[in-house]
């Protein structure tokens, strides 16, 4: 069990959510009564949902966070993970209740301070949500995946600038890939191409991950250079083809670099896809909803790169 929650602890490595499924399943094939290892299980499920959005991956998070609190359902994190799971199906009232039993058990739990506050961000209520984050790093203050998440929120709100410390604390505790990218990607949106494309090939010389591909395609695309970014794009797409961002940003490139109209049809239909497999898990997430309704528009407004 100890083992799989230092594998959880780092899931910016993607690899270290099998180690921790793996290790967590040792444990409880051990003990089949063991609470905390079926919800370290549901947690790293939710994680690898999360990563690759496969269907099946959040099914089985559900069933071992469901699992956990049958078991025991007076241990705080118990409830944290079934919150997260409750959260990432867009159950967000349901999620909530979940942190706040957790806090009644633990007050002092910066996971569910941390995750509340993900919550009250995803229902559109932002400011209790930078309440629960100030609470979250007072507790704990060095963990990269509290100040990432800060970073995340801030990024969300197009607050670039507020951002960006959080983000370069992550790159200096961790120097990851997914620290790099993440940084690269607020560099991008800053309008800081030369430090953004700099982070993302900084991060897929580390690890080649979809999310650090996917934002150098972004930083070629945005540079109007739409034929560079359909290689980083396809490689992202590959390593994750159940993402239909991906594909999504694969269709575009493929759109104004002058490719066949078939090829992107074909690329924007599988994305819609797979979007449509996100929708069924989260319904209430408006960010899907509006990237489909804008691949739909550009399958019935080709365009002419001329």
């Amino acid at each position: 069990y100890v083992s799989g929650l230092g594998y959880l602890r780092r899931y910016d490595h993607e690899e270290n959510i099998d180690h921790a499924i793996q290790a967590f399943r040792r444990a409880v094939d051990i003990d089949s009564q063991y609470v905390l290892a079926f919800a370290g299980m549901a947690e790293a499920y939710w994680h690898k949902y999360d990563t690759l959005k496969d269907g099946a991956s959040i099914d089985l998070a559900l069933e071992y966070a469901s699992r956990a609190v049958s078991l025991n359902d007076g241990l705080a994190p118990v409830h944290v993970t079934m919150g997260i799971v409750r959260a990432g199906k867009g159950q967000y009232e349901m999620a909530e209740a979940e942190f706040r039993t957790a806090l009644q058990l633990d007050p002092l739990s910066a996971p569910a301070w941390l995750e509340l506050a993900k919550t009250y961000d995803a229902s559109g209520q932002h400011e209790r949500a930078q309440s629960g984050y100030r609470r979250a790093v007072e507790l704990r203050s060095d963990d990269w995946a509290t100040l990432n998440s800060l970073g995340v929120s801030w990024f969300n709100k197009a607050q670039y600038p507020e951002a960006e410390p959080y983000f370069l604390q992550v790159l200096q505790l961790t120097g990851s890939a997914k620290a790099h990218s993440n940084l690269g990607a607020l560099y991008l949106k800053m309008g800081r191409l030369a430090e953004a494309s700099s982070q993302f090939q900084q991060s897929i010389s580390i690890e080649p991950t979809a999310a650090a591909l996917n934002n150098l395609g972004t930083s070629y695309y945005y540079a109007g250079r739409y034929a560079e970014a359909v290689e980083p794009f396809e490689r992202a797409a590959a390593l994750t083809p159940a993402n239909s961002a991906l594909w999504g940003n694969l269709a575009d490139a493929y759109r104004w670099s002058g490719a066949a109209p078939d090829k992107t049809a074909a690329t924007y239909r599988n994305a819609l896809d797979r979007i449509g497999k996100e929708i069924a898990v989260n319904p209430r997430d408006p960010q899907l909803h509006a990237k489909a309704a804008t691949w739909w528009a550009a399958m019935v407004q080709p365009c002419d790169p001329a």
